[in-house]
């Protein structure tokens, strides 16, 4: 007897572009991960409407805003300094009926739905007959008020990710730290630890004992999006290339170097911006060390797994590398970037290759997506 396979719609703002930042890379593997027991389509409310069909038991269907969308989320975009087209887009769900009837329609024939982040909870049906799901990339409130949102905004992601949270029968977070934060300010619930993986590129990997000796002095990466944990990273960056004597340079990755037009290449930070996965890892093969001196924010870095899946050595601060490696693994500060720096040029070459080595080969055994997102799998197929 032929059993038709359950099909799960995960809900978003946003697709799987070029599977090239830390929340692309979670919907893409959580989406793969699912659609080897269920068909799965990803339903996107944004800006660019396309429909196509990524690989065999992936869908993706992208409904677009309204005129009358587009509207209000310029008005409700005035009152921010920084852009909120997410949450926008949430809080216009009355003024997109086709976007809220498509997904209602597509429920009534699914077995599931997971809400990747909560932005897209006011367009589900008052009354769901399927269990509902919430994957917590982060903690969107402590994202949103780290980034600067105004008060109003804030409320508002406040409610959004409150209402997600109640209607899901399970919440996955990517780190215990984001637990622990989603009790203080929601209360308890049915949290899930599915931590973040990694997709092993051999093209980036470069042996820690040939990174001591890559061309002329010492070239510190450092990778983002356009996060303002990840700026405020980067203020730091510019700071110590400023004022250190080293010969020393710092290359600067991602969407974050958008938001530093003013600084010139030809010095020692070079920015690099939003580069092809080809010269990503050729950068990554010219540099030294990787740095992380990110101070706050939710969910968890995935550069400092890149770096050690690359091979690099790396200096982080010591919220930035939280419950992902060891003092004795990498060069963690308590203070300043200028004195984890300091501190890596007092370890002799042979001290750093090792820390290199136990990273690399730690991050390789257990950060495989499909392995980390097994508790994922499991607590869905609970439910269905």
């Amino acid at each position: 007897m032929y059993l038709k396979k359950k099909k799960i719609i995960f809900l978003n703002t946003f697709d799987f572009g070029l599977v090239d930042t830390g929340g692309r890379q979670r919907l893409y593997h959580t989406c793969l991960k699912v659609s080897k027991n269920y068909k799965v389509k990803l339903i996107v409310v944004s800006e660019k409407p396309f429909s196509t069909t990524l690989m065999k038991n992936i869908e993706v269907l992208n409904i677009e805003i309204t005129h009358e969308q587009k509207r209000e989320i310029s008005y409700l975009q005035s009152k921010d300094k920084i852009s909120i087209s997410d949450i926008a887009i949430a809080l216009t769900a009355n003024l997109n009926q086709d976007a809220v009837s498509r997904i209602a329609e597509e429920i009534e024939n699914s077995d599931g739905v997971v809400l990747a982040h909560p932005y897209l909870v006011n367009y589900l049906p008052d009354h769901l007959e399927i269990p509902c799901f919430y994957d917590a990339h982060n903690c969107e409130y402590e994202l949103k008020r780290l980034a600067g949102v105004a008060p109003e905004t804030l409320r508002a992601v406040f409610d959004i990710e409150s209402n997600a949270i109640k209607r899901s029968k399970a919440i996955f977070t990517t780190s215990n730290d984001d637990i622990n934060m989603f009790r203080q300010k929601y209360g308890d619930a049915a949290y899930f630890l599915a931590e973040n993986g990694f997709e092993y590129q051999h093209d980036s990997y470069l042996e820690p004992r040939n990174r001591v000796s890559v061309g002329g002095g010492t070239k510190f990466l450092f990778m983002g999006s356009a996060h303002e944990p990840n700026k405020e990273a980067v203020r730091e960056i510019l700071s110590v290339a400023s004022k250190t004597k080293r010969d020393i340079r710092f290359y600067v990755l991602g969407s974050v170097c958008n938001y530093f037009p003013y600084i010139k290449n030809g010095g020692n930070v070079v920015f690099y911006g939003e580069v092809s996965n080809a010269v990503k890892s050729k950068i990554i093969k010219k540099s030294t060390a990787g740095v992380n001196p990110v101070l706050t924010g939710s969910g968890t870095n995935l550069k400092t797994v890149e770096y050690a899946m690359a091979g690099l050595p790396i200096i982080s601060s010591e919220f930035g590398i939280r419950g992902t490696f060891k003092e004795t693994d990498a060069i963690i500060y308590h203070d300043s970037l200028a004195n984890g720096i300091d501190d890596y040029f007092r370890k002799t070459d042979e001290i750093i290759i090792k820390m290199a080595e136990r990273t690399h080969a730690k991050i390789k055994l257990n950060s495989n997506w499909d392995k980390v997102l097994e508790q994922f799998q499991m607590v869905l197929d609970s439910y269905l």
